[in-house]
């Protein structure tokens, strides 16, 4: 798999409660310096939904690349990969 980016490494599970769980988006910023943010917002795993996290990735238009993720519990983990 070529041109990849993911913060989490996992399936998830966006329950029925839209918008209490969802994937939000936008772009900011002007002509080269534009950012995009992706937003998973209250995602569990699956098949559950169990242990609800928040996390985001940022693609700046100059290749710069950030993940964010609230805190996590304490044994919890998260596979990062560009690939």
């Amino acid at each position: 798999l070529a041109n990849c980016v993911s913060a989490l490494g996992a399936d998830l599970y966006f329950g029925t409660a839209a918008p209490n769980h969802c994937l939000r988006y936008q772009t900011t910023g002007s002509t080269g310096s534009h950012v995009f943010t992706a937003e998973w917002y209250n995602v569990g795993y699956y098949p559950t939904g169990a242990a609800e996290i928040n996390f985001e990735i940022l693609l700046y238009e100059n290749g710069g690349i950030e993940f964010h993720y609230q805190p996590l519990a304490i044994g919890s983990t998260a596979t990062a990969r560009i690939m």
